[in-house]
């Protein structure tokens, strides 16, 4: 899928009365009939109801003020015919120049563009849809056996769900280089290599959980030495998450040389920290809500 032709696709979405238009189907490019799945021949309502609900969904997980400009500007929360009419409705909006809310604008369609394009991926197998996390923490002890202890509220988004699934990655690509232990709420049920560096793990639930029911779950990973854990403790979200918090405690003295906070860069970014993201505690901390899809958020390290 073309992300940046979908970004565009959504910048002309928005412009006058957004979903509101009439032929709406035929203002819609290639992208966005992909990922609703539709054709030239679906019915114009239908279409327009499942852009709706899909742009409820995505836009929801947007941060505060991006999401409420987002929500206005497509016309999911207003009805009024022109886009900066719309816009004008949002808070704090009559405080910022149109150039301030063109690059705000513009920076929604970029992050849902993102969120659609992992959508997608998902469809294709790359993320078993089904459930967010209400809670995602990770609390890491690197001062022996690189040991994480991953604590999580799971969130069905159906009814049923029995299981859930997770990647993590092996720098080796050996799977034997990693204990995994099921210590609350869930059983390890498998365990399948999707790439030379990554692991599926699925975790068997004690009963099937209803849409909505909130269910804690505990895994502890253990690692046979170093070597085996790329030194970063992070989420790199594929699906919607509240709230993420991690902590690694080095030790003192610390068995890093440096420590840094990932406070949403690109997967890119993780090894190339900025002077103000070291962390000079024996135990380094970060928390973030409503972490952005394809954004790294967490700790990363270099060994001593």
């Amino acid at each position: 899928m073309d992300r940046q032709g979908l970004q565009q696709e959504l910048a002309r979405l928005r412009r006058g009365r957004g979903l509101t238009r009439p032929g709406l189907l035929e203002s819609l490019g290639p992208q966005l009939r992909a990922v609703l799945g539709v054709g030239r021949g679906s019915p114009e309502p239908e279409v327009r109801a499942r852009l709706t609900v899909l742009l409820t969904e995505e836009v929801g997980g947007l941060p505060v003020d991006l999401r409420m400009l987002a929500q206005a500007a497509y016309g999911l929360t207003s009805s009024e015919r022109l886009l900066y009419a719309r816009v004008a409705q949002t808070p704090h909006a009559d405080v910022l120049n149109e150039r301030t809310l063109r690059r705000r604008m513009n920076e929604a369609d970029r992050l849902l563009a993102d969120r659609l394009v992992l959508r997608q991926q998902g469809r294709r197998g790359l993320v078993t849809p089904g459930w967010d996390w209400g809670l995602f923490r990770h609390e890491g002890d690197m001062r022996g056996r690189p040991t994480v202890v991953s604590r999580r509220v799971l969130i069905p988004l159906v009814d049923g769900l029995s299981e859930y699934e997770e990647i993590i990655g092996l720098p080796g690509g050996d799977p034997g280089a990693v204990t995994v232990d099921a210590v609350a709420g869930c059983a390890l049920a498998g365990a399948t290599p999707v790439s030379t560096t990554g692991l599926r793990l699925t975790f068997a639930l004690p009963r099937a959980l209803s849409a909505g029911e909130p269910h804690e779950t505990v895994v502890r990973f253990v690692w046979a030495d170093r070597s085996h854990i790329r030194p970063v403790l992070a989420l790199n979200p594929y699906r919607r998450v509240a709230r993420f918090e991690v902590s690694v405690d080095f030790g003192e003295p610390r068995v890093c040389s440096r420590a840094w906070r990932l406070d949403g860069v690109l997967p890119t970014s993780v090894d190339a920290p900025q002077p103000d993201a070291l962390v000079d505690d024996s135990v380094a901390t970060y928390a973030a809500d409503q972490p952005i899809f394809g954004h790294c958020y967490g700790i990363g390290w270099s060994w001593a």
